[in-house]
């Protein structure tokens, strides 16, 4: 289901313990090929509800260093490039390292125990086992291959039961795996940390993708608080132009439905606009959220090549997903989207056009 917009934060040394991020792709900078390939193998997986192929990699915070800098625990490229392992470090240092500051969710555990128990737990992995933790081929491939197939099949629609369940939590093994994978080190982290307190742990296989990790953490029960650090854009500055944009191509049309389509979707957007720059109340992600409930529905509507989606609407999506605005892959109306109050009311959004056949 739509789930409310995260709070944002500015500033990424404002993490807290146990926060588990699940980074994006920077919208504005042409992601590396180790992200190229994790979206698109992700892409062919089954839809789940809320996540999304964008998601590409996932760590945790373990706490501050004595410069006051996010520290994290994850299983990523180091200084080396050959070398892909557990390693634990300043989160800047891995923005610097990936030449570019992502955007990321925030899931930070609602129970501050738990929080606790999963920073400690990341914080002291390798010292743990007492040998280098390191990410294998093997291991990402079997999550991607254990997620392609039929929608309905069971991963789909799972869910963290309440109830505690004896015979699971005999069968449960929490331990940590060597050989690795960025998401399942931090789902087999999770799991145990809270398998050890609870007695539950998230209902998905440990050798599960981003994508995958994302959805779980949306659907599971302990409940996370939501937060999101935008990079260094502006996801409603950045929504604006590339909605102007794509609004230009559709007004170089010179066919009827096009220039329909132009002056009903740019009237809108003039509105809102003025609207939404009024609204002190609302963060950079609520506007652009209320900016696209206003115009998604003609900005949908097909006008040109005979395409059956419209070229312009799914550049402006995908924009917005990669600013983390949809934490979904599967298209839900934005009018059921739980917005803030005080709704604007936007007349021209009842436009009636007919596409171009």
């Amino acid at each position: 289901m739509p789930r409310p917009i995260p709070n944002i934060i500015h500033d990424i040394n404002n993490l807290k313990l146990g926060d588990i991020l699940i980074f994006r792709s920077d919208p504005l900078i042409d992601p590396t090929f180790e992200q190229k390939a994790i979206a698109f193998f992700q892409s062919l997986t089954r839809n789940k509800e809320d996540g999304h192929s964008y998601s590409t990699h996932a760590g945790i915070c373990v706490g501050r260093n004595d410069n006051q800098q996010s520290m994290i625990a994850h299983v990523t490229d180091t200084e080396n490039p050959k070398i892909i392992e557990y390693i634990k470090e300043p989160l800047e240092n891995y923005m610097a390292r990936e030449k570019s500051n992502r955007p990321f969710l925030i899931f930070r555990p609602k129970v501050a125990f738990i929080s606790d128990r999963i920073a400690e737990m990341a914080g002291k992995a390798q010292e743990s086992f007492q040998q280098h933790i390191t990410w294998e081929y093997s291991s990402a491939a079997q999550a991607i291959f254990s997620e392609l197939g039929d929608k309905s099949s069971s991963q789909l629609n799972k869910k963290v039961s309440s109830k505690i369940n004896l015979e699971e939590i005999a069968q449960f093994d929490p331990s940590i795996s060597i050989s690795t994978h960025c998401s399942k080190f931090v789902v087999e982290i999770i799991n145990q940390a809270t398998h050890n307190q609870l007695h539950k742990h998230l209902d998905v296989e440990s050798s599960c993708s981003v994508k995958y990790l994302e959805h779980a953490l949306y659907q599971d029960e302990l409940q996370y608080e939501l937060i999101y650090y935008p990079g260094i854009h502006c996801p409603y500055e950045v929504l604006k132009e590339e909605i102007i944009k794509q609004l230009n191509h559709v007004k170089q049309r010179d066919d009827l439905a096009s220039q329909q389509k132009y002056e009903a979707c740019y009237k809108v957007y003039l509105k809102m606009n003025t609207a939404l720059d009024q609204r002190g109340d609302m963060n950079a992600l609520q506007k652009a959220d209320y900016l696209l409930l206003a115009l998604d529905g003609l900005l949908a509507i097909n006008t040109g090549y005979n395409l059956k989606k419209s070229g312009s609407h799914e550049k402006i999506i995908e924009l917005a997903q990669r600013f983390c605005l949809f934490h979904h892959e599967i298209h839900i109306p934005l009018n059921t989207r739980n917005m803030p109050d005080k709704p604007i009311p936007v007349s021209e959004s009842t436009y009636q056009l007919h596409a171009k056949k």
